[in-house]
């Protein structure tokens, strides 16, 4: 993949905690609507993520960077089952060790809105009242 120098190009990172920001496995797309398909396409076991929250960062095209499918994850408890993969990732290199991949990463992501709630992790609106077609004061009396 050839990306223009001059491009910022917008990533993301699914995460389970802060500390998870600095990892080098990013996605081109925002995390889909249901674990399952995250889970399924990145190929990502329970114990690699718990996937609670994701964040968003623009970059310039970085120094190093690879691009291609997630490959299979077999189940560590069933060894014929497996999470397919397939979908598109970024591998982003910690060229300098121990510092993050993506240069001023904290910065970057308060940016851009700093961290969201996974779509299968949002927060529930209960304000909603739930009525039964029963008048409002029949259980006061």
């Amino acid at each position: 993949m050839r990306l223009d120098p001059n491009d910022k190009q917008k990533i993301y990172r699914v995460i389970n905690s802060e500390d998870g920001i600095n990892g080098t496995w990013w996605s081109f797309e925002k995390p889909p609507e249901s674990e399952d398909i995250w889970r399924s396409d990145m190929a990502v076991l329970n114990n690699f993520s718990g996937g609670g929250a994701f964040v968003e960062v623009e970059i310039p095209p970085p120094e190093y960077m690879l691009v291609g499918k997630a490959g299979p994850q077999r189940s560590e408890y069933d060894p014929n089952k497996a999470l397919p993969g397939g979908g598109i990732q970024i591998y982003l290199p910690q060229s300098n060790y121990p510092a993050p991949s993506i240069p001023n990463i904290q910065q970057r992501v308060q940016e851009t809105g700093g961290f969201r709630y996974t779509p299968w992790n949002a927060e529930a609106n209960a304000l909603k009242s739930v009525r039964g077609g029963s008048k409002i004061d029949e259980c006061e009396k």
